[in-house]
């Protein structure tokens, strides 16, 4: 009996396999970088810088001419738009409520200068003196939320330092130590050892003057404090300094670890722990627009210069006036006494 052949099955070689998975693999690659780049291309589209409306341009009153036109007329002069915005411009109010009275406990107003990568921010000390709704009734700055809201505190800002506010972010103090919390904590050289305690407002502060990672409980008590036990007062320019330090560092370390896809986590975090009137597309639009800013080089800090005479602190006019022009230039042209309204008592 004859004996069959027996065929053996084939063997593909294994180099043809790992070839054929390597191209496929290729092949996925170069397709998730190609969805990657369309969807970038896509996002960066659709997200514009904002549109601020502004009411029509002032003109300066009309005076009257020295040329008749008509048998008892005069012709009045006019002198056009005083003022025109810069482009990509903006300017925020941040302020944190001391979770009390009503009143604001920090006062901060900020420009964001797109196109040539520069920050201002400007403390304004909670005392300052103004008169609500330019009445006779003489008031602390501090007092404006309680009695009229965002609303009142933009138009008083707006009034003393001469210039529109578009957006506002406020901060509870709650919200302040889980928005420090959210971030995993903040790196921060606190500048002196800060002992403070008020038993009336269950206030404690113990924290060592130094380079060192503060909780959002820990860093709620630096940027709260202003005296000590022993009544060294650090007052409210010390204060200012350390919050406008604060929030250097604390942006700092968010856009070291930041990147485009970072965003919008970034973005959720505000929403959930400060109000503001800056819409999704905004938020992302400044965070992208932040993204390799040297905050060294573009972040400049000062406080509204002035004196204090109790109860109130008064406003150097002058200093105030060039410090606004040096630092939160927000027109074309430098704002002019006249547009600022600054009151003293």
């Amino acid at each position: 009996m004859q004996k069959g052949k027996h065929t053996r099955p084939s063997v593909r070689p294994a180099r043809t396999v790992a070839s054929r998975l390597l191209k496929a693999f290729y092949i996925l690659l170069m397709v998730l970088s190609a969805l990657i780049v369309v969807t970038y291309c896509l996002w960066t589209y659709a997200i514009q810088p904002p549109t601020i409306e502004e009411p029509p341009a002032e003109t300066a009153p009309a005076e009257t001419g020295p040329a008749e036109t008509a048998p008892g007329e005069t012709a009045p002069i006019e002198t056009g738009p005083v003022r025109e915005r810069r482009e990509q411009v903006y300017t925020c109010l941040i302020f944190g409520m001391d979770d009390g009275n009503g009143n604001t406990d920090t006062i901060m107003v900020a420009t964001f200068d797109v196109p040539n990568q520069k920050i201002g921010l400007m403390s304004i000390p909670r005392d300052t003196v103004v008169r609500q709704d330019r009445s006779a009734a003489w008031n602390k700055i501090n007092a404006a939320y309680a009695d009229g809201g965002v609303e009142q505190l933009d138009q008083e800002l707006e009034e003393l330092l001469g210039f529109p506010i578009d957006y506002y972010v406020k901060i509870k103090l709650s919200a302040f130590e889980k928005l420090v919390e959210s971030v995993g904590g903040v790196w921060f050289d606190v500048p002196v050892d800060m002992d403070y305690d008020d038993p009336y407002q269950d206030l404690h502060i113990h924290i060592s003057k130094g380079y060192q990672l503060l909780n959002g409980e820990q860093a709620m008590q630096v940027v709260r404090y202003r005296q000590s036990n022993s009544n060294d007062s650090y007052g409210d320019t010390g204060r200012a300094s350390t919050q406008q330090a604060f929030m250097k560092a604390m942006l700092s370390q968010v856009l070291a670890g930041a990147d485009l896809g970072s965003i919008p986590t970034l973005a959720d975090v505000l929403f959930n722990y400060v109000e503001t009137n800056a819409s999704l597309n905004d938020i992302i639009f400044f965070g992208k627009s932040l993204l390799g800013v040297d905050l060294d080089t573009a972040l400049s800090t000062a406080t509204l210069p002035g004196e204090w005479k109790s109860p109130y602190e008064q406003t150097d006019a002058e200093a105030a006036l060039g410090l606004v022009n040096e630092l939160l230039p927000v027109y074309t042209e430098p704002v002019t006494a006249d547009i600022m309204n600054i009151y003293h008592k």
